[in-house]
């Protein structure tokens, strides 16, 4: 059953609105969520930990919670937006419990998935961004003006919307950045993503993208546990890539909106604007929620979106609702990384929660999904053999719901 897996993440993860409307293919959200869907349902009927719902307590709590948004927003005749909520998070929850209950050997599979996506979107960033060409556009994209500026040119890549695509890498990269891969190997990975970055002229996340991995260099460069001929091979490297990445923005326009516009632009002014939001909804739907409220609020906002994370769920499913919500998922994200070093916590939670709230990404599904399959199984990526660790062959497909109940099995977390 394991492959079935493999192909239904692939096909959830690379078969996206933008890519689904280059093949041809409708509904796509029903299309790539449905061997997922079937699988749970088939694991679920034959879960080998009888302590599923325990060790799953958050995720069943979250899916409890978006099924009373459902039955509020069936009630209020809001029934062409249940289909948003149960794409928006309940697939992804369902998705968490099915990899939650999958043996080692599966979950380090899913994260070589995880960095063939990342690698593959990256470099098909990189290559619509030299070409200035969207390969799957965006629907914002496609306008008649072909005089568009080339330092305001974004790569859509797979998952459409630059500031999805970036959420997205952003997300990845951090645990890229907290796993025991070889320092070269996140060095390269990460130069990567930065500059994939820069090809979705995403301005927040390339800056604390900036922070960040000016952070981690020179923490290898002061630590004592790196030589002194590691420590200058490094400054070596980085005074290259420095170069390289200050040319690609200086002189090939790469992350154009960093020095062609002033960092608080009407684009960031809309960003500020966006707490009117509330002004254009009357009491019950502030409330109680109106997802119907998004475009006209849009429009009264002038602005491409309502370009907030926290305040679009709130118009959606109400402040009570959301309170709600908000509290589970954080309880839940704070579980998922609670095994974390708290520098490893600290990167991983902005490169998720504070790059998604600078924008709409988090009231979408793309950067649960990635977080999800990420914080399942990038512990396990690029470890030593599994002789190393004297692991039995029928170990390797025990389902371990914890870094607790692995380190009881592996010398790797001592």
């Amino acid at each position: 059953m394991n492959v079935f897996l493999y192909i239904g993440i692939v096909i959830y993860i690379f078969l996206t609105t933008t890519v689904a409307a280059k093949l041809g293919i409708e509904h796509v959200g029903s299309s790539a969520s449905i061997m997922l869907l079937l699988l749970f349902l088939y694991r679920l009927i034959g879960f080998k930990n009888k302590n599923w719902l325990y060790t799953s307590k958050g995720e069943i709590s979250i899916i409890i919670v978006l099924s009373i948004i459902i039955t509020i927003e069936f009630i209020l005749n809001y029934t062409s937006a249940i289909r948003s909520v149960i794409f928006f998070l309940m697939v992804p929850m369902f998705l968490s419990i099915l990899l939650r209950e999958q043996g080692l050997k599966t979950k380090m599979n899913v994260s070589y998935i995880v960095l063939f996506f990342f690698i593959s979107e990256c470099l098909l960033a990189i290559y619509e961004r030299i070409f200035q060409i969207n390969v799957f556009p965006y629907k914002d994209t496609i306008t008649g003006n072909t005089s568009i500026e080339s330092w305001s040119f974004r790569s859509s890549a797979f998952l459409g919307h630059p500031l999805s695509n970036a959420l997205s890498i952003s997300i990845i990269m951090g645990f890229i950045l907290t796993s025991n891969i070889k320092q070269i190997y996140k060095t390269s990975l990460s130069i990567l993503g930065y500059i994939a970055l820069l090809s979705f002229n995403a301005r927040g996340a390339t800056i604390i993208w900036t922070l960040i991995l000016t952070s981690h260099f020179a923490n290898i460069l002061i630590s004592k546990k790196t030589s002194s001929t590691t420590k200058i091979s490094y400054i070596a490297i980085l005074i290259i890539i420095i170069v390289s990445i200050s040319s690609l923005i200086l002189n090939h326009n790469f992350g154009g909106r960093l020095i062609h516009r002033d960092i608080i632009d009407g684009s960031a002014m809309t960003r500020v604007k966006v707490f009117d939001a509330f002004s254009f909804i009357n009491n019950t739907d502030f409330w109680i929620g109106n997802p119907n409220n998004y475009i006209p609020v849009m429009e009264k906002l002038g602005a491409a979106g309502v370009e907030n994370s926290y305040i679009v769920i709130i118009m959606n499913y109400g402040l009570i609702m959301s309170v709600i919500l908000f509290f589970y998922l954080f309880s839940w994200i704070k579980n998922q990384v609670q095994y974390q070093t708290l520098y490893n916590k600290a990167i991983i939670i902005v490169s998720f929660i504070l790059v998604g709230s600078l924008n709409n990404g988090l009231a979408g599904p793309n950067a649960w999904v990635f977080f999800i399959l990420c914080s399942h199984s990038f512990p396990f990526v690029f470890q030593p053999t599994f002789k190393l660790f004297n692991i039995s062959k029928s170990n390797l497909n025990k389902p371990y719901t914890s870094i607790d109940a692995a380190r009881s099995n592996f010398n790797y977390f001592s």
